[in-house]
């Protein structure tokens, strides 16, 4: 069980476990939305975490996650119904290739699977979680694309060295423009590892980039990473 300021989550049966990654998203997701948000989409939400984080920031929204995992499915459920937001957040059995819905949303965000030519373990429901063989980035875009509002923002965290290969396709392909970027380093004497990017059809004057460092030399955790995850974290 992992405690969050305002909910709790179980994510021992999850394909996509609580990590870094995802509350990274989601704090900084919320935090470059300019607007409230009516509908949000969290693509392979796993044990619901962002969608949570979601509902608590955008308590009016109306928040929808998907997975093609069962058991993900189920124990984002039985998270939702335990929050204070079981009457706002849903959850589907669906690949996002197959997703339909009736009216589109202002935000979409997504920790997707992000191997591509790496080994696979034993374990199925992991590798579907982990590699891109159920949904490759090209299709993560295009379907991004097809469920978000014309003025709707896509948030999605992605491996650095993925990053600019993303931006260029969704921009020549897809009409999505790069707003703003966050490179993320475990710490200062580190490459970039994550890089979260905010993509939408308004074409901006220059696109706000930026970096985070995660932890300090002693291996705490800096002051901006504490500012960004304040709102969740104990």
């Amino acid at each position: 069980m992992f405690q969050f300021k305002q909910f709790e989550v179980e994510d021992d049966r999850s394909s996509q476990k609580v990590g870094n990654d995802a509350v990274l998203l989601g704090a900084w997701a919320r935090s470059i939305h300019n607007e409230n948000p009516s509908r949000i989409l969290d693509i392979g939400t796993g044990c619901g975490v962002v969608a949570l984080m979601m509902a608590q920031h955008y308590p009016m929204a109306e928040v929808h996650g998907i997975d093609l995992d069962p058991a993900s499915i189920e124990e984002a459920t039985g998270n939702i119904a335990r929050s204070p937001w079981s009457d706002n957040v849903k959850v589907f059995l669906s690949p996002l290739q197959h997703y339909q819905t009736e009216s589109r949303y202002n935000l979409i965000v997504s920790n997707p699977p992000f191997f591509t030519n790496s080994l696979k373990g034993p374990n199925a429901q992991r590798n579907t979680a982990r590699h891109t063989d159920t949904l490759p980035f090209v299709e993560l875009l295009e379907h991004a694309a097809r469920l978000l509002t014309p003025d709707g923002t896509f948030c999605v965290m992605l491996p650095n060295p993925d990053a600019d290969n993303l931006v260029r396709k969704a921009r020549l392909h897809y009409d999505l423009n790069l707003q703003r970027r966050l490179d993320i380093r475990t710490r200062l004497d580190l490459p970039v590892k994550r890089s979260l990017l905010a993509l939408s059809h308004e074409v901006p004057q220059e696109a706000d980039i930026r970096e985070l460092v995660l932890r300090e030399a002693d291996n705490t955790n800096s002051k901006a990473h504490k500012e960004l995850t304040a709102a969740f974290y104990l």
